[in-house]
């Protein structure tokens, strides 16, 4: 049982990175590494989401 709940909080913890790579991100790997070195803190993982869930600008929105 005390796997079952490590696997299932490993999985939350990484949310951050699953969006990002399933939503072919850019900065991918920016997203994995601040999830990692710093997604402990609950700031930066919040802040990892966000990131992941922003969709980045293109050339014709910067022109704008």
């Amino acid at each position: 049982m005390e796997f079952a709940i490590f696997i299932i909080l490993v999985c939350l913890y990484f949310v951050p990175t699953f969006i990002a790579h399933e939503t072919k991100h850019p900065h991918f790997r920016g997203i994995l590494a601040l999830n990692i070195l710093l997604g402990w803190t609950f700031l930066f993982w919040a802040l990892a989401i966000v990131w992941a869930l922003m969709k980045p600008a293109t050339s014709a929105d910067a022109r704008v």
